[in-house]
C-alpha cells in the first residue's frame, strides 16, 4: 500500500493525519496528488484539503508552486488580516471580501472528482474567528451570466452587508447604480 494510501485509510478511520517536513516547493506537488485521491476516494461527501503555511510568504510560494503543479485543481487562498487583533486599524477590505468569498464557497458548493478543491492558509489566519457556514451560506448572494437579478433586493442587500453607494466606483466595497446597469467592486 502506498503511503497516500495509507494516509486516506488513516482519514477514513477519522483519525488525525499531519503531512510534515515535505521540502518546500514539492509540497504542492504532494498537496495536488493528495487533493486527486481524497476526491477519488470521497464518495459523494466533500472532500478538501487544507494546506497550512507559517507565514504569508509560505503561503504565497505555495499557491505559485501548486498553480504550476496542478492548474486543473481549484485552490483557494484564504489569508490572514493584515490588522492585529483589537487593533484601531480595521482590516483591509480586500482581505475581508477574499476571505469571505472562500467561506461562501465552502458554503454554497462541494469539491468533486472533476475539480477537487485545496485552501491555502496560514496559521495565524486559522487562528482568527469566522463566521459559522450556516450563517455564512444564508446571508450570501450568488448570481451568474444569464440569471434575473431584482435590483432593488441587490442593492438592498449591497447596503445591509456594508457596500456603499458611490457617484463612481474606485475601491472595494463600493457599488454605482446607472439606470439598469450596477457597477460593483
Amino acid at each position: 500500500m502506498t503511503q497516500f494510501k495509507q494516509a486516506l485509510v488513516e482519514l477514513a478511520a477519522r483519525r488525525r493525519l499531519t503531512l510534515a517536513n515535505v521540502p518546500d516547493g514539492f509540497d504542492a506537488f504532494v498537496a495536488a496528488d493528495f487533493a486527486r485521491l481524497m476526491a477519488g476516494e470521497a464518495h459523494g461527501r466533500a472532500a478538501v484539503l487544507v494546506h497550512v503555511a507559517r507565514d504569508s510568504q509560505r503561503a504565497r510560494a505555495f499557491q505559485e508552486a501548486f498553480t504550476f503543479a496542478a492548474p486543473d485543481l481549484e485552490l483557494l487562498d484564504f489569508p490572514e488580516w493584515d490588522c492585529q487583533p483589537y487593533d484601531r486599524v480595521s482590516p483591509n477590505a480586500a482581505i475581508a471580501a477574499r476571505r469571505v468569498t472562500v467561506l461562501a464557497r465552502l458554503a454554497r458548493s462541494h469539491s468533486s472528482e472533476e475539480r477537487p478543491r485545496v485552501i491555502s492558509t496560514t496559521v495565524a489566519a486559522l487562528l482568527q474567528r469566522v463566521s459559522p457556514l450556516k450563517w455564512i451560506s444564508a446571508e450570501s448572494f450568488s448570481a451568474a451570466p444569464g440569471n434575473a437579478v431584482n435590483m432593488d433586493e441587490l442593492i438592498r442587500w449591497l447596503e445591509n452587508n456594508g457596500f456603499l453607494r458611490a457617484s463612481s466606483v474606485r475601491e472595494t466595497g463600493e457599488y454605482a447604480v446607472r439606470g439598469g446597469i450596477l457597477d460593483l467592486q
